[in-house]
């Protein structure tokens, strides 16, 4: 097996080196943005392109006499003054038309019949289901399919745009919620940041990496111009923040969407980013590709062990290699490893698969890397594939190719609905385990089932998971540090319940002004208990079974409404763990026993501004851990409703990042406009 993965990674670099060329031999290749892509359409396109087009020409069949006896034709044309004077008809005063789930709203409309001309004017609002735009005033000239709507503004939502077909007749229009509260929707981050849980190298995220998870947006402009394929303004404003005045928002220029071969593809010329109407990022220029994921053109990040320091990344639009399957790949430059002229990211060359890493000379294929990530549907399954080259150098690919892929799709097992069933495998995948640090997974593959549920049940907030896996796994071993390669079967089950023990009486005078959290807060204090149960048999006859208790308070005091001290986060929760056996390996090893405190720590200082830690704090340990603390992480945060800005510091491994993370709200949105045009 390990031979056929030798091929199998050697065709893979081939292919990635393949298309690399191909890539860098097209000047044409343009970045990627999905801020307003659907994998169906886009918002703004539905609402602007084709439902108010398709309710204008409704509206048009109606009123023409030709078309009159075409009872499914008629629209009610409500005003105080309706007058038809030879080819032109027009109602004043109070004008309201209705149709299906859309109604439009104004104070003038004409058509000429001869020169099938429509115009509207003042005070403009034209609403379908939860989405809306007012306007000025709104021309089509049905004959040359040209158009344009002039100082426009409103609200798209992404998530319901298969609702909101005007086809669709069981739907109905949506009102207007009385209730002010605000929730998250989704939650979008970039910036140099490295999860504990996944264990990536810290990166530079792109901004627009997830933005289209967020489905409801503000925009405005001063004219948008309409075709027959293409929407187009000069310039135009977009923000995530349903109150006023916003805190976020993004200026797109020479904003168009075009039809092209039955999709539609976004271009911008420039995007800027705005904070507080003081602050500007430039985003840089942008191109979407329908149904393309997103990212940014160029980026920039650090990876100390991999890379050697800092380093320029170049994305590449994704290549289809068929109908269901995307190839997305990067290319890197290593600038500190060009600067050190050396390298300390590899061993010895010649050295056995999991020797250290060693201080070596570089050449010019050493300054270069490469990614690639492989997703899609095949035949009903998820497809994932991922591989990272940091040198490409030949004599170095074996220590330094890095892949790990999934095929999995739900299924129902017997009466078990729902099970994530998926087939895995990895090459130098890096694991991290809380209990033994970080540690090198060189090769596996096998099958594995997880099955996760999440509910509320009488106000206790409920999760509980199972799983089951077999596979191979060759990695360092216990205790003699040898790579062994060995059959695993595990069980994994966990429950863990929130229950709310307390909850302090809300300051009604401030009472949700959402200046600085994206969510009303519930003072009070939650008791967490989380029971973990592990079972592990290997093929040398090794048993390792572990259960691993949480159990402690979730403290928050304040409201995070008042500039000074008004918000207090304090969770201290008490770990046990219990081991017997021991794992051959070292990647999932745990304590034979071990007594810990969890605390998580953050407090409001003044304003948006707060200071927090994460920590764990060992009271015993079998293994010499003992009034200690481990894996300690600072954290100073710049909190708003739409958006949050970090800067961490992780003790363990000598990290440190800054995290932007972007809000998606629900919320009612205030129908006004984003800013003075």
């Amino acid at each position: 097996m390990y031979k056929l993965l030798k091929v199998l990674s050697g065709l893979s670099f081939i292919l990635l080196l393949t298309y690399t060329k191909l890539s860098y031999s097209k000047d044409n290749i343009l970045p990627k943005s999905n801020l307003f892509e659907d994998k169906r359409k886009s918002s703004i396109y539905s609402l602007l392109f084709e439902d108010l087009n398709n309710f204008i020409s409704t509206l048009v069949a109606s009123i023409d006499p030709t078309n009159l006896k075409k009872e499914s034709n008629n629209i009610d044309i409500i005003s105080d003054y309706k007058i038809r004077k030879d080819d032109v008809l027009e109602a004043k005063g109070n004008v309201v038309v209705k149709y299906n789930d859309s109604i439009l709203n104004a104070d003038y409309l004409s058509y000429n019949f001869a020169e099938k001309y429509v115009k509207v004017k003042g005070n403009i609002t034209f609403r379908k289901n939860d989405q809306f735009f007012k306007a000025n005033t709104i021309n089509y000239d049905f004959k040359n399919k040209r158009g344009n709507l002039f100082d426009i503004y409103g609200n798209i939502n992404f998530k319901n745009l298969d609702k909101i077909l005007l086809k669709n007749k069981n739907t109905s229009i949506t009102k207007n919620q009385k209730n002010n509260e605000i929730t998250i929707q989704s939650v979008n981050s970039f910036g140099f940041e490295r999860e504990q849980n996944n264990k990536e190298s810290i990166a530079f995220k792109n901004f627009l990496s997830d933005v289209n998870n967020i489905n409801k947006w503000r925009f405005q402009t001063k004219e948008i111009e309409l075709s027959e394929d293409q929407l187009f303004s000069k310039k135009i404003y977009l923000s995530n923040d349903p109150l006023d005045p916003v805190q976020l928002k993004i200026i797109s220029l020479d904003f168009k969407i075009k039809k092209e071969e039955d999709k539609l593809n976004f271009y911008t010329k420039w995007n800027t980013l705005v904070l507080e109407d003081k602050f500007k990022l430039p985003l840089g220029r942008k191109s979407i590709k329908e149904s393309d994921p997103v990212t940014s053109r160029w980026g920039i990040g650090y990876d100390k062990k991999e890379k050697d320091g800092f380093f320029i990344k170049r994305n590449y639009r994704s290549k289809d290699i068929s109908d269901n399957i995307k190839l997305k790949f990067s290319n890197y430059f290593l600038i500190q490893r060009a600067i050190l002229n050396k390298t300390y990211s590899f061993p010895i060359k010649n050295s056995a698969l999991g020797t250290k890493n060693s201080e070596t000379s570089i050449n010019l294929y050493d300054l270069f890397g490469t990614d690639a990530n492989l997703t899609g549907n095949l035949s009903n399954w998820d497809l994932n594939l991922a591989s990272e080259i940091n040198s490409l150098r030949f004599d170095r690919f074996y220590n330094n190719l890095k892949f790990k892929g999934e095929l999995s799709k739900e299924i129902d097992f017997l009466k078990i609905e729902d099970v994530n069933f998926g087939i895995y495998g990895s090459f130098r995948n890096k694991v991290w385990n809380i209990n033994s640090g970080e540690f090198e997974v060189y090769s596996s593959y096998g099958v594995k089932a997880v099955k996760e549920k999440s509910f509320i049940e009488k106000n206790i907030s409920k999760y509980y998971a199972a799983g089951i896996s077999m596979g191979q796994y060759r990695a360092i071993s216990k205790p003699i540090s040898n790579l062994t390669e060995l059959w695993r079967a595990s069980l994994y089950a966990r429950k863990q319940n929130k229950y709310p023990i307390i909850r302090f009486r809300k300051n009604k005078e401030n009472y949700n002004n959402y200046k600085f959290k994206p969510e009303n807060l519930s003072p009070g204090i939650d008791l967490i208990s989380d029971l973990r149960l592990y079972s592990s048999i290997y093929s040398d006859d090794s048993i390792q079974n572990v259960l691993f208790y949480r159990l402690g308070p979730e403290m928050k005091f304040g409201e995070y409404n008042k500039n000074f001290l008004d918000f207090t986060k304090v969770s201290l929760i008490a770990e046990q763990v219990f081991r017997n056996g021991e794992s051959p390996f070292y990647f999932d090893h745990w304590s034979k026993y071990s007594t810990r405190l969890f605390l998580d720590f953050e407090q409001q200082i003044i304003g948006g501004l707060s200071a927090g830690l994460k920590t764990y704090y060992y009271i015993n340990s079998s293994d010499n851990l003992k009034n200690d603390f481990l894996n300690t992480v600072y954290k100073i945060s710049w909190n708003r409703r739409a958006y949050n800005i970090q800067l961490y510091y992780q003790d363990y491994n000598k990290v440190g990042g800054i995290k932007f993370t972007l809000f998606g709200l629900n919320s009612p949105v205030k129908e006004n406009p984003i800013n003075k045009l």
